[in-house]
């Protein structure tokens, strides 16, 4: 049976923007990188401080307070620093900007420069956006549900029904996969006792994680507030102390389209009628429950759509005779924009899941990658030749973004063609966003051994609260794959770009080169 086996960073933590190198040094045995993982363990302090006005700027009004003293539980999710107008849709390798792995008796077996480039942008097209949710679960940065936008984080143990309150983490752990890093870590079997003890050197990004930012926002994909919009209040109310969603939304199923938990902080306003006063105040939910209204049948599958009754902290008014509420809406309430929580990387620890029953492999193929970094000094008629190993085989140039230094995302580039030893790759000028774009990133993939997945390779903003926004403000990711022959010397390659705009800026050569370890 295969067992894991945890190894502690041999570097101090905690972590930070001056002291970001951690390193892993391990024994002898029979691993399988493809099962195996970096966790870092993140600690918050949790002091976070909340709106008591309409703006989280301390504009705006004074909210009442009818939180009943309690706690709330806070999602939270981080933020990339330098993200620019539109914000950065991040993973957990992004968090490793370089990376090295060497052994006792076979030296260097990979050393990738700026890995939080190469292996974020290529996630983008191996990877579907309807893919990204799957994996909320482990990303620390998680892509909105696709209903609703939802991010919940790994902040928090939530409860989406009941009365038991949500629970805050203090502390909370986050998996980097080796093969979401090196390029020998999708490897089943290696015999570290033939290669030697090895060493893992890690540069950390720090020094990029900014902040947390809440994610809710009061409308949702479709551009309403109907989601968060309660019922009216009757007259003879005598104390509000819960709201029912029913007339103008329902919940088919609750875990996915429902944005409450206990525990939550919410802004409840509503429009007074008949003598009523309006009311703006903060509160927070204590409990939830949810009732069918009706069942229908999708192709014989029954379908309950199910209204929702919120419990609130206390009472946040009442009506006599006459009077009312209506336009009832729940808002999260967020952080001030000086409130966010902080994060330290608490500790690092290497998850190696060791091989019980070893086949006995005495060589494992893999690809690494050599890289190259410039600058384009905003040409608008770009011409470079790079000297491509002569074992190259495919090549990636990314134009990393000049506020986040991570999506490779420059929207001045119109089209580009390419060389490799003066025989043209395509026979014409290629077009960003045109089919023939998109064919050239499909060969190169799939010469990379990669499949692409993504036709409009666009990053998810991490606090974007609807998903019509979320599309309108991504990032287009700019690429240009090639795939080159080996040769039996180095290769030149030509690349001429046009933009328009800011020209060519930054950009990040990344070269295929096949490897071999043998024992």
């Amino acid at each position: 049976m295969d067992k894991f086996v945890k190894l502690q960073s041999t570097t101090s933590a905690p972590f930070t923007s001056s002291q970001n190198i951690v390193d892993f040094h391990i024994p002898e045995d029979v691993y399988d990188f493809g099962s195996s993982y970096i966790n870092l363990r993140l600690r918050s302090d949790n002091s976070f401080t909340l709106q008591t006005k309409e703006g989280t700027d301390g504009s705006g009004a004074s909210l009442t307070d009818k939180n009943n003293s309690l706690t709330p539980i806070v999602c939270v999710n981080p933020t990339w620093s330098s993200s620019g107008g539109r914000s950065t849709r991040f993973d957990n390798c992004s968090l490793i900007k370089n990376i090295h792995l060497d052994s006792a008796k076979k030296g260097r077996i990979e050393d990738i420069r700026r890995s939080d480039i190469l292996f974020t942008n290529l996630k983008r097209f191996t990877k579907s956006k309807e893919a990204d949710t799957d994996m909320n679960y482990i990303d620390w940065a998680q892509a909105g549900e696709r209903i609703g936008m939802w991010k919940w984080g790994l902040s928090c143990e939530l409860e989406k029904e009941g009365t038991t309150f949500s629970k805050q983490r203090d502390e909370w752990d986050v998996r980097i996969p080796l093969k979401d890093c090196l390029g020998i870590g999708g490897a089943r079997e290696i015999d570290v006792g033939k290669t030697g003890s090895m060493r893992l050197n890690l540069e950390l990004n720090v020094a990029k994680i900014a902040s947390y930012s809440k994610f809710q926002s009061s409308t949702t994909d479709n551009g309403t507030a109907n989601v968060y919009q309660a019922n009216d209040i009757p007259q003879n109310t005598a104390a509000i102390t819960s709201l029912v969603i029913s007339s103008k939304a329902e919940f088919c199923d609750t875990n996915r389209d429902s944005p409450y938990y206990v525990g939550m902080p919410v802004i409840v306003e509503g429009t007074g009628a008949g003598g009523a006063t309006n009311f703006k105040v903060t509160t927070v939910i204590t409990g939830i429950a949810f009732n069918v209204v009706s069942s229908t049948s999708d192709g014989g599958s029954a379908i309950k759509r199910q209204s929702a009754t919120l419990t609130l902290a206390e009472s946040i008014g009442a009506t006599t005779a006459g009077q009312s509420y209506t336009n009832v809406i729940l808002a999260p309430r967020l952080f001030t924009d000086t409130g966010a929580p902080g994060v330290v990387f608490n500790d690092a620890t290497l998850v190696l899941a060791r091989v019980g029953n070893p086949q006995g492999a005495d060589q494992i193929n893999y690809f690494s990658y050599s890289t190259e970094e410039g600058h384009g000094n905003s040409l608008t008629s770009f011409h470079k030749q790079f000297q491509l190993e002569r074992d190259c085989v495919s090549s990636m140039l990314l134009f990393p973004d000049e506020t986040d230094s991570l999506n490779s995302h420059n929207s001045d580039l119109t089209s580009f063609r390419t060389r490799t030893n003066n025989e043209d790759n395509t026979d014409r000028q290629v077009e960003f966003d045109k089919p023939l774009e998109h064919k050239t990133l499909a060969d190169g993939l799939m010469n990379m051994g990669l499949r692409y997945r993504d036709y409009a390779p666009k990053q998810l903003p991490t606090d974007q609260k609807t998903y019509v926004n979320a599309k309108a403000h991504s990032k287009k990711i700019r690429a240009i794959i090639d795939s080159h022959p080996p040769t039996p010397q180095e290769k030149l390659y030509q690349v001429n770009i046009e933009a328009g705009g800011g020209g060519v800026k930054s950009y990040a050569l990344f070269k295929q080169l096949p490897k071999q370890l043998a024992y």
